[in-house]
């Protein structure tokens, strides 16, 4: 008889205990849901705010449409850096890397404080130095540029359509300079014969590209972080023996103090953050 009761007890316990369990799940799940809630009613702009994340420049809400472009492959840096003279080329697997035997000096006055260039001195390199055979294979194609301070690096972009530039490293001309600001040494890349595949499409907005960002672990930008610039551009997505695609994405860059800084690509067709290797920039 004692035996029984004892079960029944047991059950009674089990089911009561059952039932809170069930209970509390279903409240914290309850909880989990609010928050979620709230959070994606909180703009982008209130989100980075609450962690002390500056913004450079206002958050359109302006759409944009880009098409997808097709490259050809080049084999002009191979064949063309015979014209180079004064510098020891070395061409592998579609880069070309130079050190000149003698550092120039661009005539530019730069130094430890020059946060950038103007677009003055920005020309007179073309004219001087990106123009000219001897120096850079077909320098002249690289029209969109940007400055490292930290890194004392000159960068310049191929554009794939409309202004926008290749912005991953497969068609950029990096000029680095020694400790005195001389030119010393660069490294290239290089497509051509840009074209369009099909009609542009529509592409995620800057706000629904930072709101991915803060969605990752791996892209979170850090609490009390400044974000330097958000612009479109382009980045390869298809590299066949033939041919390369390229598809629109949102270069982010911010940094956390004057050392550090970072950029982040986000495929504005694809809704996918892009893996780039980590580059310092400051941008005219």
């Amino acid at each position: 008889m004692d035996f029984k009761r004892t079960q029944i007890l047991l059950l009674v316990f089990f089911i009561f205990f059952d039932a809170y369990l069930a209970f509390t799940l279903i409240t914290k799940q309850q909880v989990r849901q609010t928050n979620r809630a709230e959070v994606t009613n909180v703009s982008i702009e209130t989100q980075l705010k609450n962690r002390n994340i500056k913004i450079n420049q206002t958050l359109s809400n302006e759409s944009y449409q880009l098409p997808i472009v097709k490259a050809e492959t080049s084999q002009v840096l191979e064949k063309e850096r015979g014209t180079l003279q004064g510098q020891t080329a070395r061409y592998n697997n579609g880069v070309l890397q130079s050190t000149f035997d003698q550092a120039l000096d661009l005539g530019l006055g730069l130094d430890r404080d020059s946060k950038t260039l103007t677009q003055e001195q920005v020309e007179a390199i073309r004219h001087n130095f990106l123009d000219r055979p001897e120096y850079f294979v077909r320098g002249a194609e690289y029209t969109v540029w940007s400055y490292s301070p930290e890194s004392r690096t000159l960068t310049f972009y191929m554009v794939a359509y409309d202004g926008y530039p290749v912005v991953d490293g497969t068609s950029e001309l990096r000029l680095s300079f020694n400790a005195d600001f001389q030119l010393r040494e660069y490294t290239q890349t290089y497509q051509s014969d840009f074209k369009v595949l099909d009609q542009p499409i529509s592409l995620i907005s800057i706000k629904d590209a930072l709101k991915l960002l803060e969605k990752r672990v791996d892209t979170y930008i850090p609490d009390g972080s400044t974000i330097q610039q958000i612009s479109l551009g382009y980045y390869r997505t298809v590299n066949l023996q033939d041919f390369d695609v390229y598809t629109p994405v949102w270069e982010i860059t911010y940094s956390q103090d004057e050392a550090s800084t970072r950029t982040v690509l986000v495929d504005a067709v694809e809704h996918q953050v892009v893996t780039k290797p980590n580059t310092a920039v400051t941008t005219p």
